[in-house]
């Protein structure tokens, strides 16, 4: 026989899973966590690659970097070939504050490459993860005033907290003495409401 002009083909076998596209998502160990804890953030890939799929992440919320948490040394992370996940902590600071809960929220950023080059990865369904640091501070209450009121005049105490509160709180106080809730003075219920934002409260 002989050759005609057409006497070669070429076949191109495409590299496994290029037609996957690693989808990343992430998830918080926790929905809530105590000050002086540590909370996982759980950034995982849909497909396992043969190569390294680097990222960024961004830290929001009302939790304030380095007073209610520490910020982490870097905002890029890398789930290494082969792996599957890469977890990124983040250290919550203890403090003797009353303060409301506070949430801390992590979000992955998308992959930006150069021009002419592909995305690496893409961004799943949920690509933020929610924690709320709990507070455990109360405040300390005490009382100030006393002494001796003359019949038909008015006396009064106050209940102080070392903190302001974060939330209307009602405060019992219990009465005692030889003198008579009601008869010997205008009753009083045994219960005061010291107001969100306020140190103290008049009786």
């Amino acid at each position: 026989y002989a050759l005609g002009n057409t006497n070669q083909i070429r076949v191109v076998i495409p590299a496994n899973g290029s037609e996957l596209r690693p989808l990343l998502t992430v998830k918080a160990s926790s929905e809530t966590i105590s000050e002086g804890s540590t909370v996982t953030f759980t950034v995982r890939t849909s497909v396992k690659s043969n190569r390294d799929i680097n990222f960024n992440v961004t830290l929001s919320g009302d939790a304030s970097p380095d007073v209610d948490f520490l910020t982490p040394n870097t905002d890029s992370y890398t789930i290494f070939a082969g792996n599957y996940s890469v977890d990124v902590q983040i250290q919550i600071r203890r403090d003797d504050t009353v303060e409301p809960d506070e949430n801390l929220i992590l979000t992955l950023g998308a992959d930006t490459p150069p021009s002419g080059k592909t995305k690496r990865y893409f961004l799943g369904g949920t690509t933020s993860a929610d924690v709320t640091i709990e507070s455990g501070d109360l405040p300390e209450l005490k009382l100030v005033g006393g002494g001796t009121v003359a019949e038909g005049r008015t006396g009064s105490f106050r209940i102080v907290a070392d903190s302001p509160l974060t939330d209307d709180t009602s405060v019992n106080y219990q009465l005692s003495g030889t003198a008579q809730n009601g008869a010997d003075y205008k009753a009083l219920s045994g219960t005061v409401i010291m107001k969100a934002g306020s140190s103290s409260v008049t009786v």
